[in-house]
């Protein structure tokens, strides 16, 4: 597999190449052309917008809903897997669960997608809330207060939270 290296940065090649790692703790960084992806926690998040260590990202998570297609006695288990990230390949195999082996007939499998927006602050997972701006900009607490008191900021609403993410960015 070509890789570059280039100012302490692995870069593949334009082909399309892929790159595996045995850990994810080394990375701080994913860069593609119009998309950023960086760590939080044991989450990946894709940043929107970014100030210094603050970034106001989408934490995607994705729910494979089984249904009831198992047999009688293990109707009682919940049969959902649940996968968070930012980007997600399911290889799933209609005679396997988990690497036990099955006969089943046909089913459906139902994908619940959820895009929820978050903060990062360093490599920690904020909810958005007012709190945390007040976290992640500590000498602007005065200024951030008066901002969503005066525009009625709805936590809520993406555009409003970006709106004051980026007041918060440039002050």
């Amino acid at each position: 597999m070509p890789v570059r290296k280039t100012d302490g940065r692995i870069s593949l090649t334009p082909d399309g190449d892929t790159l595996r790692l045995t850990s994810t703790e080394y990375i701080t960084r994913l860069e593609a052309p119009g998309i950023v992806i960086v760590p939080a926690g044991k989450y990946f998040v894709r940043v929107i917008q970014e100030a210094g260590n603050v970034t106001l990202s989408e934490l995607r998570t994705l729910t494979l809903d089984y249904g009831n297609h198992y047999p009688a006695e293990e109707e009682s288990q919940d049969y959902r897997l649940n996968a968070v990230g930012h980007a997600f390949v399911v290889d799933y195999s209609q005679s396997s669960f988990y690497g036990q082996t099955k006969s089943t007939e046909p089913f459906q499998l139902r994908c619940i997608c959820n895009v929820e927006n978050v903060m990062t602050i360093g490599r920690k997972l904020y909810p958005i809330k007012l709190s945390s701006f007040l976290k992640a900009f500590p000498d602007k607490k005065r200024d951030i207060r008066d901002f969503v008191r005066a525009n009625k900021v709805d936590f809520d609403n993406p555009g409003q939270v970006a709106g004051l993410f980026e007041f918060c960015s440039e002050l």
